[in-house]
């Protein structure tokens, strides 16, 4: 049997291609898609750095690494700009990661150093003769009692603390109070008509010109008797006050 026919359209491949080359347009633009798409990822479009404050130095090493915001980078030596990054002032780890056109940059900073500071190894010392009477004590071992007689010089405070049966050694710091004791003595002639009274007065005041003006006055004595040609007027100040050394002297280094 015989039939008459007529091509009306073509499909496929092949058809398309020949339809391609007829038309240089197309040929032309499908030849860019094909190249935009495989080195379009080969270019970097963007970088972020998670420290913002680093961002300048980054990208200028980034720069010296020969990758910069939208420009092409056939490879990225991340190990050699991670050694760079971390020679940055202040920066202990660096990680540098490309995902497609986006460089990643994850740096740590550097903790903090260890700050150094000084502390007195001395022993609080007393700066006057007392008698021992309480102490606040911030750190170390008060080795006085209530009552102890102290001298100049004599340790009030140790630069210890007891653990266990151990002695540890730590700085020496608190107020130490003792009573302390100050005595005046005049001399007066019977024809001064002088009123004992009186002289008592003039005997305390020259007693408490020698006190300490923050000491507080516990009790106070009078003493009269009779001598050749007149009388003596003695006075005994009992006081509390502070009886520590200002220590400025020896110290050491210790790591906090």
């Amino acid at each position: 049997m015989c039939y008459n026919f007529a091509v009306k359209n073509r499909r496929g491949f092949l058809p398309f291609f020949k339809k391609a080359i007829s038309r240089a347009g197309i040929l032309a633009g499908l030849a860019i898609a094909i190249i935009v798409t495989a080195i379009y990822p080969l270019f970097v479009l963007d970088v972020k750095v998670n420290e913002s404050e680093y961002e300048s130095a980054v990208l200028e090493v980034l720069s010296a690494s020969g990758v910069k915001k939208y420009s092409f980078a056939f490879k990225v030596d991340t190990n050699d700009i991670e050694k760079k990054l971390l020679s940055l002032d202040g920066i202990s780890f660096a990680k540098v990661t490309r995902c497609g056109t986006l460089i990643n940059v994850s740096l740590e900073k550097e903790l903090p150093k260890a700050e150094i500071f000084t502390v007195s190894s001395d022993p609080v010392l007393a700066k006057k003769r007392a008698v021992f009477s309480r102490a606040v004590v911030y750190s170390g071992t008060c080795v006085k009692k209530y009552g102890d007689v102290v001298d100049i010089g004599d340790a009030l405070i140790e630069s210890y603390i007891i653990v266990g049966e151990e002695k540890v050694l730590c700085a020496a710091e608190g107020i130490v109070f003792g009573k302390v004791y100050y005595e005046a003595e005049l001399f007066y002639n019977h024809t001064g008509g002088y009123k004992v009274e009186d002289c008592k007065k003039t005997v305390k005041m020259l007693a408490v010109s020698k006190i300490d003006k923050d000491a507080s006055i516990l009790s106070e004595s009078y003493e009269v008797y009779d001598v050749d040609g007149g009388f003596n007027v003695k006075v005994l100040i009992e006081t509390e006050e502070r009886i520590d050394l200002v220590k400025t002297e020896t110290t050491k280094q210790t790591n906090r």
